[in-house]
């Protein structure tokens, strides 16, 4: 008989033990476990409840539940020395404090840049950051990684070309006569780009700190979606949305505006 255990006096009253039934003789050790205040878990009960409350198989629930074994020894181990314990967390929180101070020392090298290039003789990358930020929900960074991974926008002949790059557009299904109905974004594209765009999306359709939205517009077109689509889907579609937005921007280099869409149509009508 295999069983996952320790000395008894390595054990604590909460301890677990998990055995695998072996005919009645994994009965009489749970018995004498039983006895000392070990909770005994009978590993064929376990992967039979994990495979139907997922309904993905013995092969699933096996692999499961080894990776949550292996946890909970790692756990017991750090758990069993308070010491070892807090000394991960001082260096973990040591190395987050060290790390943020790096990104705070590039970021002012990167401003510095900036300022540089705006006082230059050919400022188009300081304009084209200062242009992005005029969009409500792009800030500083998120302005910097548009313009560093779209280069220069010139090469892109319409939107819909910028939202292929980004791998915002929909896959295709396709096979013979079947088309896919239920298409997701293709994901080919700069991902780097993508998630820039994602996290842009996610703030412009939050509040700010006075309670308001921080893109009502945006927020607007995002409740719509999500009176039929999954947040997250909707989400993608305010991303999309924000590439059209960022494309005639740096495209007309002009400041952001929203324009009402009857006022919109009758500009296009009178051009």
């Amino acid at each position: 008989m295999r069983t996952i255990m320790a000395k008894e006096k390595d054990f604590e009253a909460t301890a677990t033990v998990v055995i695998e039934s072996t005919g009645h003789y994994h009965k009489i050790l749970k018995r004498a476990l039983d006895l000392h205040g070990i909770r005994v878990v009978v590993k064929d009960k376990v992967l039979k409840r994990l495979a139907k409350a997922s309904r993905k198989g013995m092969t699933w629930a096996q692999t499961k539940l080894d990776t949550i074994l292996v946890k909970d020894r790692t756990i017991a181990k750090l758990g069993a020395n308070e010491a070892v314990f807090a000394d991960l967390i001082r260096s973990e929180i040591v190395l987050c404090q060290a790390l943020n101070q790096q990104m705070t020392a590039r970021l002012e090298r990167v401003k510095d840049y900036l300022q540089k290039n705006a006082r230059s003789d050919n400022p188009k990358l300081a304009l084209q950051v200062a242009l992005l930020q005029t969009i409500p929900g792009v800030g500083l960074i998120s302005a910097l990684t548009i313009v560093a991974e779209c280069g220069d926008i010139s090469r892109f002949k319409h939107a819909r070309a910028l939202t292929a790059f980004a791998g915002l557009d929909p896959s295709v299904k396709e096979s013979g006569q079947f088309k896919g109905t239920r298409n997701k974004v293709s994901k080919r594209g700069n991902r780097q780009l993508r998630q820039a765009l994602y996290m842009v999306a996610m703030r412009s359709v939050s509040i700010n700190r006075k309670g308001d939205y921080v893109n009502p517009y945006l927020r607007d077109f995002y409740d719509r979606k999500c009176q039929s689509k999954p947040n997250k889907v909707a989400l993608i579609a305010v991303a999309h949305k924000l590439i059209f937005i960022i494309f005639a921007v740096l495209r007309d280099q002009k400041p952001f505006y929203w324009v009402d869409p009857e006022e919109h149509q009758v500009r296009i009508n009178s051009a």
